[in-house]
């Protein structure tokens, strides 16, 4: 090996530190503060539904519950990755019950009960889009194996819908357990500032 050859390995090395540097430092924290941005205009959108008495009041047991959830999506929302995501696919059943969804059948108000579940649902696709860039190897298989994915499932529309909610399944049930753990970040004093200034 002679010296140019040792010069471009060096390089190469110091460009794949520095691209992991990228990808696992500011590119994480930049995904992390999109899901944040986003789950805090669906909480806004339900804040507001309870002010203007939308079908919602503040005193309600269910928008208590379903803005505790957000809060603590918002406070742990480093914690939504693949391998997290992975591990609950394989451990939960298929149809598994969720604490979230019983708060909604509290809500008298059909069109508000209805409005409530369409901006949760939209909560959970923001946290699959998340963990889809928060992943650059999950990235790049989704982009090879994905057309072929897509192909299969609009041929079978039923599988599609399957697929979506059972998705969607597993991230309320992460979203739950996340919504629980205890604050470890110091970002509740943050958020009750926050939630103060409403």
């Amino acid at each position: 090996m002679n010296a140019e050859q040792i010069a471009i390995a060096v390089e190469n090395l110091i460009l794949l530190g520095f691209l992991l540097w990228l990808l696992y430092g500011p590119w994480q924290e930049t995904v992390t503060a999109i899901l944040r941005s986003n789950l805090f205009k669906i909480r806004d959108e339900i804040f507001d539904m309870a002010a203007d008495g939308r079908g919602l009041s503040f005193d309600d047991p269910a928008y208590q519950q379903i803005r505790q959830s957000i809060n603590g999506m918002i406070r742990h929302a480093c914690l939504f990755t693949w391998p997290r995501f992975l591990l609950l696919a394989l451990l939960l059943p298929p149809e598994s019950p969720n604490s979230i969804d019983s708060s909604f059948d509290q809500i008298e108000d059909p069109g508000a009960r209805k409005r409530i579940r369409k901006l949760m649902d939209q909560a959970y696709e923001v946290v699959v889009g998340t963990m889809l860039l928060r992943s650059p190897v999950f990235m790049i298989v989704l982009m090879l194996l994905g057309p072929l994915l897509m192909i299969k499932l609009l041929m079978d529309r039923a599988a599609l819908k399957r697929h979506y909610w059972r998705l969607l399944n597993i991230v309320r049930q992460d979203a739950a357990a996340v919504s629980s753990l205890p604050d470890h970040y110091g970002l509740s004093n943050s958020l009750s500032t926050a939630s103060s200034n409403k």
